[in-house]
């Protein structure tokens, strides 16, 4: 999910580019889980290089282009990379990434919840915003939002080379065997006295902040949830979740939305 600003050229650089950045890099995540290395701390590795390489890149591209339009572009760019075993999500900036928990067939027992799995890398978390004062740079109010030098919402992007001495390509990094994907999915609805059916697999949300500006994490997997149960057991023959997608798109914007709007939901198999 990328999510650009100040030109579309940043989050097209790295649209095309960053996915040829980590599939080698990760190609054995599957042997080293079942070798018990110490993957998930690799990954963490590989995937700093990546965004790392994915900026620098971006702005060598940057500098062969001659229009000025483009010297403030950046962009969010939240990634997930599914395995046979293994479930990775990166992140730098606001578009979000959330896990369901509890979705089930069985109403009976539907105890929905939600875990956030990136991080809001926006100037009014605090961490963050340490962080960029730590740098030389300064926090400021400007148009109802807190800003990096009174300029840009974020604090972790791909470009923006005005600010980029005060910004980080840094991303939060999660890494989960399937396994792991499926006990936290399933546990907060797990009751003895009642006979569920988890032949819904977990999903994941992937949205810009233009969803999340006015969907909670909660409604979100809610509505993905209510969409995919009205196929009962059919749901893997049509299209379900790609139908999630779209009623979260359309939601957000009737409910006023006017940022970007892009979501991607993803059945965890």
């Amino acid at each position: 999910m990328f999510d650009g600003h100040n030109s579309n050229f940043a989050a097209k650089y790295a649209s095309s580019a960053l996915y040829k950045r980590i599939v080698k890099p990760l190609s054995d995540v599957d042997k080293d889980i079942e070798q018990g290395s110490d993957w998930k701390s690799e990954v963490e590795s590989q995937m700093t290089a990546a965004f790392h390489e994915l900026h620098a890149g971006f702005l060598a591209a940057m500098k062969s282009n001659p229009s000025n339009s483009v010297s403030k572009a950046g962009t969010t760019a939240t990634a997930l990379f599914v395995t046979e075993n293994a479930v990775i999500i990166a992140s730098v900036g606001d578009s979000r990434a959330v896990l369901s928990l509890g979705a089930s067939f069985n109403s009976a027992n539907n105890q929905i919840n939600t875990l956030q799995l990136t991080v809001d890398h926006v100037a009014s978390n605090e961490d963050e915003r340490e962080r960029v004062e730590s740098l030389g740079g300064f926090i400021e109010e400007r148009g109802g939002s807190l800003r990096v030098n009174g300029t840009l919402v974020l604090t972790r992007s791909i470009g923006d080379a005005h600010l980029a001495q005060f910004l980080s390509r840094t991303p939060h990094v999660i890494s989960m065997t399937k396994d792991e994907v499926n006990e936290k999915c399933h546990s907060s609805s797990m009751d003895d006295s009642v006979s569920a059916d988890y032949d819904m697999p977990c999903f994941i949300i992937l949205a810009s902040d233009g969803l999340w500006d006015v969907i909670s994490n909660q409604e979100a997997v809610e509505l993905v949830a209510l969409t995919v149960q009205r196929y009962g057991q059919h749901w893997k023959d049509t299209g379900a979740f790609q139908e999630a997608a779209e009623i979260l798109t359309q939601e957000a914007y009737v409910r006023g939305s006017t940022d970007n709007i892009g979501v991607c939901v993803v059945a965890i198999t």
